[in-house]
């Protein structure tokens, strides 16, 4: 990655763009040190961002199923924040009710 992308990606222009930004490499080349670092930069221009891993993604996704509203009150929570960092983004093959809470939070936001 070149030094004028790493200086593009720290002013955050991606989220006004309203552009997703993925990272692919092998393990340990730094990927989730990139997307913590751009969240915190997202953070410092005042620009409301979340980092998470897909797996615990997926257990609160889960755990949400369980109580009266809480898919909703998931849903609204992740779609607020203007940024979300998703670490091990489809590592594993997501489970069909995964999949359709990406669907359902698709929808939300537009």
């Amino acid at each position: 990655m070149s030094r004028q992308m790493l200086s593009q990606l720290g002013t955050c222009s991606f989220v006004d763009r309203q552009q997703n930004v993925v990272f692919q490499g092998f393990t340990g080349s730094g990927k989730s040190y990139l997307g913590c670092a751009i969240a915190k930069r997202a953070c410092e221009n005042r620009i409301r961002a979340h980092y998470v891993r897909m797996p615990d993604l997926e257990e609160a996704w889960v755990a949400a199923q369980d109580t009266p509203g809480g898919s909703g009150k998931f849903l609204r929570k992740h779609a607020a924040f203007t940024l979300l960092v998703i670490d091990e983004w489809l590592l594993d093959k997501p489970t069909e009710s995964m999949r359709g809470m990406c669907h359902r939070a698709l929808d939300t936001l537009w």
